[in-house]
């Protein structure tokens, strides 16, 4: 029987002065790995998106847009050898529907029972090729909230909250079975990422018995802070040093870190972790699967984590390009690149 926790009390929401406020976000993530390590999935529904080139063009004209004219619902699944399969739409306010149990987007959703459980079903169209993709994923919690209060990430426009550090979760995705080990958290702010923070790093691992996550930022002033939260240990934080960065063609001359942060062990030594195999990779983003120290330095479990460089995103052309990877289903465009 699954233990019931207060998941629904801990969902991040902006203050009600914020819901309507002109470059604010929040966003709903949802990831996993299956339990035999060949396929990853990541499922997002954005209010206010902070990836969408349109909102962010509004917002640069002197315009005022609601972040609800610019929803969004957002699947990738990661197989070995195989193209992802990518689902990236972008929708209108007349396609939001908001309860206080869930969310409707286009003709997407994702509802939360009693016993805390989140089923998301995602009803969309595959970027490129048009075809519909039909998902149903069930996510139910292994461990209770890790952060059920805000968290501020790099100032106090920023919050994180994480209703599900550890989930069990079970999908179909068109003719596709999934069963593994998954996560759930919310972000959300009161203005674009990229007015304050320059970079992010984010990762999170399943341990035996224990979750960690871990955030690196680094705001526009060159402050880097760091958080770690672990269902084990509790919450620790740290001011670094900037850390040194490594554009390469691989990564799109992307300034990606030498090595990323996760913290400390018991004795105080810093942890850090490689990237494992890369699940997706722009001039702005980099998605990859990631293998963590175990408590005694040696190779570890393997999670996921991202790295977000929020400067390159606010460049035109980025922008540009990011309009190669999405859809505006109601206006009949589906991109370009899947």
């Amino acid at each position: 029987m699954t233990a019931s926790w207060d998941i629904l009390g801990s969902e991040a929401r902006l203050p009600a002065a914020d819901e309507e406020r002109p470059g604010s976000y929040r966003w709903q993530y949802f990831d996993a790995i299956s339990d035999d390590g060949r396929s990853a999935l990541v499922v997002i529904f954005f209010v206010g998106s902070v990836f969408s080139p349109y909102y962010a063009e509004r917002l640069a004209a002197g315009e005022q847009p609601s972040p609800r004219e610019h929803v969004a619902v957002n699947l990738a699944l990661y197989r070995r050898h195989q193209r992802p399969l990518w689902v990236f739409s972008e929708y209108g306010r007349h396609r939001l529907v908001e309860t206080s149990r869930g969310q409707s987007i286009g003709d997407s959703h994702f509802e939360r029972s009693e016993d805390g459980s989140i089923a998301l079903h995602v009803d969309d169209r595959r970027v490129a090729f048009g075809t519909r993709v039909r998902a149903n994923i069930v996510f139910r919690p292994l461990a209770p909230p890790l952060a059920a209060r805000d968290v501020h990430l790099g100032g106090e426009e920023h919050g994180w909250r994480c209703p599900m550090p550890r989930a069990r979760v079970d999908a179909r995705i068109g003719d596709e079975l999934f069963s593994g080990l998954g996560y759930h958290d919310t972000n959300f702010g009161a203005q674009p990422p990229a007015q304050m923070l320059r970079s992010w790093s984010w990762g999170r691992v399943h341990g035996a018995d224990s979750t960690r996550v871990f955030f690196d930022s680094l705001t526009r002033d060159g402050r880097r802070s760091h958080l770690v939260f672990d269902t084990a240990l509790g919450r620790s934080a740290a001011v670094l040093p900037p850390a040194p960065v490594r554009p390469s063609l691989s990564s799109w001359l992307l300034p990606m870190p030498r090595r990323f942060d996760c913290g400390a062990d018991a004795s105080g030594a810093r942890l850090h972790l490689r990237a494992a195999r890369t699940l997706e990779t722009s001039p702005f983003y980099t998605r990859f699967l990631a293998s963590f120290p175990s408590r005694g330095g040696e190779p570890g479990d393997v999670g996921m984590a991202e790295h977000l460089d929020f400067a390159c995103l606010d460049q035109p052309l980025v922008r540009a390009m990011i309009r190669l990877r999405m859809a505006r289903p109601e206006r009949g465009e589906f991109g370009v690149i899947p």
